[in-house]
């Protein structure tokens, strides 16, 4: 496993901090969703903070990347793989539009 700043060493404001309160959020409503659906409810800290690392993580790379790719073509795929897991992953995932701005 890689760490990165684990929650230990955590600063308030700065970016591992965040995403550790972030995921412990996503943890709280997938903990509520996992025990209405009759899954254990324990692992749903597991999921968000996987979820939410993921994310994180494309997004760095995203905007590090020198050639970068349509943010709607990324999203697509990370939310392919966020539904559907690698063994039911489509081949092309289908595009993630963004909203109208109102």
């Amino acid at each position: 496993m890689l760490l990165r700043d684990g929650p230990l060493e955590k600063h308030a404001g700065q970016m591992p901090a965040l995403l550790h309160d972030l995921a412990d959020r996503v943890g709280g409503i997938f903990m509520d969703q996992f025990k209405k659906a009759g899954y254990d409810a324990r692992a749903a800290p597991i999921y968000a903070h996987a979820l939410v690392g993921m994310v994180a993580f494309v997004g760095q790379w995203w905007t590090d990347a020198k050639k970068k790719k349509p943010a709607e073509m990324v999203a697509s795929h990370i939310a392919a793989l966020a539904w559907m897991g690698l063994r039911h992953l489509p081949k092309h995932p289908t595009k993630v539009q963004r909203k109208a701005s109102s």
